[in-house]
């Protein structure tokens, strides 16, 4: 592996300390992947960040937010929520595992009863680590963690919570056959689809953020954010976007579902013609009536990207719930595993 840390002033011994109190320029940003983005870390709204630093080195970092997530089924009103642990980044087992270490300390002096990580806040951010990470390379937007670091949370008292899955199809044989169910459902109620207009990228992401929130408001340890927040995830993808594969349906002028799927670019980043979509996001509409889009929507992403010339799609980032497997299960093959983490304090 490369170097992944840099040099910092002289610190003989193993020290904690806390990433708000060092002096402009001791930390310089570290070349891997998996790092969080220091100046993100330094206009965050977490509570804390914390670094190991031994030997002038950066050994491990994270982030922790107070009372910040709905606990798992065993919360009653008005108790205090769970923390976030997140931006994590450890050079290696002994330093993350003593980091690790503090974190649960000093969240457990600050009253927190629980903590799930790594999250870097909320579920709108990154979060997971890869558990079984198969052969294929990373694709685009993935967050790809280091094959060991499910052992170091383990080892230091973390559970697995939930269980996710990216799925890899064909788009020209992709058929799920509640698509086309829903198919006859959604002409005779006069419901269409149509591809994203750059035109309207404002208005289409104000009407996203609207449909978002109530989509995904009963997803474990959801959290809302503003639509500022919101915006501030979307908008730079829009460089990327190819309107073909960012899907709208609307019933009258009333967005009720959408799927967006990106290229993945880092198929050229590596050399190789780019013959694959990602399905970043799928979301519809919570009422009843609207069962069945979610299928409805994916059989048309994977259509229209065959069309374009694209011969695979990854299903990115499933929860391992009766409701994704519906979508993907019949036709795909999982290249990568991830679990969320957490631990009673």
């Amino acid at each position: 592996m490369d170097k992944i840390f840099t040099s910092l002033p002289s610190v003989s011994m193993p020290s904690i300390i806390n990433f708000h109190a060092l002096t402009p320029g001791m930390l310089e940003t570290i070349n891997h992947p998996a790092m969080p983005d220091l100046a993100t870390l330094q206009q965050g709204n977490q509570s804390e960040t914390w670094c190991l630093v031994e030997r002038g080195k950066l050994g491990a970092i994270c982030s922790l937010w107070l009372d910040r997530l709905p606990r798992a089924g065993d919360a009653q009103p008005g108790e205090t929520r769970a923390a976030a642990l997140g931006h994590f980044f450890a050079h290696d087992q002994r330093t993350g595992e003593r980091l690790l270490a503090f974190a649960c300390d000093r969240l457990r002096t600050l009253g927190a009863p629980a903590v799930v990580g790594p999250l870097d806040g909320d579920t709108w951010h990154r979060y997971r680590l890869v558990t079984h990470p198969g052969t294929r390379p990373p694709f685009f937007l993935e967050y790809y963690t280091p094959c060991d670091w499910p052992a170091l949370f383990g080892a230091v008292g973390f559970t697995p919570l939930a269980t996710y899955r990216s799925a890899q199809t064909t788009t020209a044989t992709y058929d799920d056959p509640s698509a086309t169910k829903f198919a006859a459902k959604a002409a005779a109620n006069g419901l269409t689809v149509r591809p994203f207009d750059p035109a309207q990228a404002a208005q289409t992401l104000a009407a996203l953020y609207d449909l978002s929130v109530q989509s995904f408001a009963n997803n474990l340890f959801y959290t809302a954010v503003t639509q500022a927040e919101f915006l501030a995830l979307y908008q730079p993808l829009l460089t990327y976007i190819v309107p073909e594969l960012f899907l709208l349906a609307e019933q009258g002028d009333t967005l009720v579902g959408f799927v967006l799927a990106l290229p993945d670019y880092l198929q050229r980043a590596r050399g190789e013609a780019i013959d694959t979509i990602v399905i970043k996001t799928l979301a519809r509409h919570p009422a009843r009536t609207y069962a069945g889009l979610g299928s409805y929507l994916a059989q048309e992403v994977h259509q229209r990207a065959a069309n374009l010339g694209y011969q695979r799609a990854i299903h990115a980032l499933m929860h391992d719930d009766k409701a994704s497997r519906i979508i993907s299960d019949e036709s795909a093959q999982t290249i990568r595993q991830y679990a969320l983490y957490g631990k009673k304090l």
